[in-house]
């Protein structure tokens, strides 16, 4: 039989956060971290995601970023047409760790015109 110890980590004490700590937690996507690569302007707003998420959830990213469209070089990609509020919450229902419960209102209403219509 094997056992099992919980390990807790102090984070104050270590000086890590708990984004280094490994806990789950809701994404800030207004700020960058070690992670993100692209930078999407909407409504004269800023997010900041990793290309590979975006490529990885949304066929229309995929095809911009794996093909030779502009796209695929910039550092800041404007999404001109869409809501803010729309993308953050595309962003927030689709990444891993997000604590944003996922329901098909959510999805008709937000996610579609994103992932799939550019």
């Amino acid at each position: 039989m094997t056992s099992s110890k919980k390990i807790k980590f102090d984070s104050q004490e270590s000086g890590k956060s708990s984004e280094d700590m490994g806990y789950l937690q809701d994404i800030d996507f207004t700020k960058k971290s070690r992670w993100t690569d692209l930078h999407l302007k909407v409504e004269d707003k800023e997010l900041y995601v990793p290309k590979s998420h975006l490529a990885l959830v949304s066929p229309v990213f995929r095809l911009m970023f794996e093909s030779y469209f502009k796209e695929k070089y910039l550092d800041v990609l404007p999404l001109p047409g869409k809501k803010y509020g729309d993308v953050l919450t595309f962003l927030k229902c689709t990444h891993p760790g997000s604590l944003v419960k996922v329901t098909c209102k959510l999805c008709k209403n937000h996610m579609w015109s994103i992932a799939w219509k550019m």
